[in-house]
C-alpha cells in the first residue's frame, strides 16, 4: 500500500484482516511474488523494483486501458 500511496498521495485502503485476500497463500512459507528459486536456479533478477513497477504499469494503463 506504501508504494501505491507514493504514486496516489490520496488513495485511502480499507484493510480487513479477518477477511483472506484472493492472493493469500494461506500459511505457506512462499508467498506469490516470492522469486528466490527464479534468482537460485536460472539467475534470473527483475527488470524493476516495485516503485518502477507499479509506475510503469500505471502508465501503460493510462495509454492503453
Amino acid at each position: 500500500m506504501v508504494a501505491l500511496g507514493r504514486i496516489f498521495p490520496r488513495l485511502r485502503v480499507e484493510w480487513c484482516p479477518e477477511r483472506l485476500s484472493p492472493w493469500s497463500s494461506a500459511g505457506a512459507v512462499a508467498g506469490p511474488l516470492q522469486c528466490d528459486r527464479l534468482r537460485h536456479d536460472l539467475g534470473w533478477q527483475p527488470r524493476y523494483d516495485l516503485d518502477s513497477g507499479l509506475a510503469e504499469y500505471i502508465e501503460w494503463l493510462r495509454q492503453y486501458a
